[in-house]
């Protein structure tokens, strides 16, 4: 009775309420897992750059698991992410007033391609999650 009572008031079914959890932990897992070779890597560019890569597969697959149904919006929650957090560390920064919005417009068409190489790998282990869950296990 709640659950239907708390349908009926709001307008979200619980369901989609979940899903919106799943959103920001897949955003805040990739977000986080980018920003592990600037941590403790400074310099370096080979072995963390492909540690990150593995473990954005793996969080997509990961998600892609638990979450099956229309595994396309982890790719874009983790572009997301990508993008909101980045635009916000350049926008943080102290030369942000002398930067103005024609380079911050700059900044995001640079990367994008960068958001979108690593959201691509979020999509594809999103999809081998809910490939394995689907239909590989049985």
């Amino acid at each position: 009775m709640a659950e239907h009572r708390l349908t009926y008031e709001t307008g979200i079914r619980p369901r989609h309420r979940l899903d919106i959890v799943w959103w920001l932990v897949t955003g805040t897992l990739a977000w986080t897992v980018t920003r592990i070779p600037d941590i403790y890597y400074p310099g370096d560019q080979g072995t963390p750059q492909f540690l990150s890569h593995s473990i954005l597969f793996l969080v997509g697959g990961l998600v892609g698991a638990c979450r099956s149904e229309r595994p396309w919006r982890w790719g874009v929650a983790a572009f997301l992410a990508l993008a909101l957090g980045d635009i916000c560390q350049v926008g943080n920064g102290s030369y942000f007033p002398e930067m103005g919005l024609s380079h911050l417009w700059m900044h995001c068409r640079t990367g994008a391609a960068d958001w979108a190489l690593h959201a691509l790998r979020v999509l594809v282990g999103a999809y081998a999650g809910a490939f394995l869950v689907n239909k590989g296990l049985r």
